[in-house]
């Protein structure tokens, strides 16, 4: 009979242990692609909480201290009287180891003025010219940038992509530092940057002229395991101005 011809058992182990090598290429290539992609967007959401959360500091603390003039609020003294967080006519700045506190008069709604945007988001939809409060402050249980609108419940401030689960608990934002620089009573440069401990003890909340807000944001590529690697926390910093001071 003629011999005939095929694949041999060595043959076929040999093309096997072949494929398997070749297979597990690929999904370390797959497997490595996705960490890729999972980490790029993590950080793109990180970014984006930071930019988010940057603009909103900004736009509402520079918008701290303004008044539309009028007949009845012709001076600041008025648009901004004295209560028991403001102790001072006129103050309009206030804050605590872990909190900010920003008023200003929104203009009625339809103002020829531009509308005043608080820190959630809304303006003054009311006839009537009112003194808004804004307390940004961070929950640290939920790590998220929380705002309080004239004592209402407070809001947190994450932007869209803190829901797609890319970066922990909501903006994943861990803590909130605040220095002050403070001016001389008879200037208007900043002279040295206090805590609002040192502010309070000196009476100074009226010669505020700057803030420097550093909030901490949980690192997504942080790694317990290798704790030399990837700091746990990001500082984002954002010094804002007060424009409205009265110099």
């Amino acid at each position: 009979m003629r011999h005939q011809a095929g694949l041999g058992l060595v043959e076929l182990m040999v093309a096997m242990v072949l494929s398997l090598f070749l297979l597990a290429g690929i999904v370390t290539v797959f497997v490595s692609t996705k960490q890729t992609y999972a980490e790029q967007q993590a950080m793109a959401a990180l970014q984006e909480n930071q930019r988010f959360a940057g603009s909103m500091l900004g736009n509402v603390i520079q918008q701290g201290g303004y008044f539309p003039y009028s007949s009845t609020i012709p001076t600041n003294l008025i648009a901004f009287p004295a209560n028991g967080t403001f102790t001072t006519a006129g103050q309009f700045i206030y804050g605590t180891g872990s909190t900010i506190v920003v008023r200003y008069v929104a203009a009625p709604s339809g103002a020829s003025s531009s509308p005043m945007i608080n820190c959630n988001g809304g303006s003054n939809a009311s006839s009537l010219a009112v003194v808004t409060v804004n307390v940004i402050s961070v929950d640290p249980a939920q790590s998220e940038l929380e705002c309080q609108v004239n004592g209402n419940t407070p809001q947190p401030v994450i932007s869209p992509l803190a829901n797609m689960g890319y970066n922990p608990l909501g903006g994943g934002i861990t803590g909130l530092q605040v220095l002050y620089g403070v001016a001389a009573l008879s200037g208007g440069s900043v002279r040295q940057y206090l805590t609002a401990a040192e502010v309070q003890a000196q009476n100074a909340w009226m010669q505020v002229r700057t803030l420097v807000v550093t909030l901490d944001f949980a690192n997504p590529l942080y790694n317990a395991a290798h704790p030399n690697g990837q700091p746990q926390t990001l500082p984002f910093t954002r010094v804002i101005d007060l424009q409205n001071v009265v110099k």
